[in-house]
């Protein structure tokens, strides 16, 4: 664990981005297995949304967390809480939503961009929908009781579960009603 830390302390840009990679990556294989486990394993798929948490996770969560410390408050009382929370659904889950579900449709349907424009103008409001049932509730344990040091990792773990659903909802298709049923999901939930 002391190596870990080490890690962490030293670089922790590439920690975090090896880790967005890990959680996002996983978070697809997941729901794919889940799914159906009969089918192939669409590793490409996987690699690339682990690319994109490079981005997100490796980069952005991490300057989303400073920029709502420096501009927000670094305060951890429920009011400061609460702030931190409203812009973060106002912002950032809008914002991983959307460029969740354009590069689901790209992998998808490579250089169709009508097709992204469809996956992400019919599916962006239900997947923030959706956002809003897990995130506010992650987030009030994170900004009020998670060291601001270590609060993109555990943002991390929450994200384990939210990639399975995002990977479940980004990659439904026409042909299953625009949703897909996994573990992750139950039949008639919208989560």
């Amino acid at each position: 664990m002391n190596v870990i830390k080490g890690v962490y302390a030293r670089r922790p840009g590439l920690f975090q981005s090896v880790v967005g990679y890990g959680v996002f990556a996983s978070g697809d294989v997941m729901a794919q297995r889940l799914a159906d486990p009969d089918l192939e394993w669409d590793h490409r798929r996987s690699l690339s949304i682990g690319l994109l948490g490079v981005v997100q996770n490796g980069f952005l969560l991490r300057v989303w967390y400073r920029t709502l410390d420096k501009f927000v408050t670094p305060k951890t009382d429920l009011k400061s809480v609460l702030k931190k929370i409203a812009c973060d659904e106002a912002v950032f889950a809008p914002q991983l939503a959307c460029s969740y579900l354009a590069t689901s449709a790209y992998i998808q349907s490579p250089g169709d961009w009508e097709a992204v424009g469809e996956n992400v103008k019919g599916k962006a409001f239900t997947t923030w929908q959706n956002d809003l049932k897990l995130w506010p509730m992650a987030n009030l344990i994170g900004f009020s009781l998670v060291p601001r040091s270590i609060r993109p990792l555990y943002a991390s773990s929450v994200q384990l579960v939210w990639q399975c659903y995002l990977s479940t909802a980004g990659f439904a298709t026409p042909s299953d009603g625009g949703k897909a049923t996994t573990a992750c999901e139950s039949p008639g939930d919208d989560l």
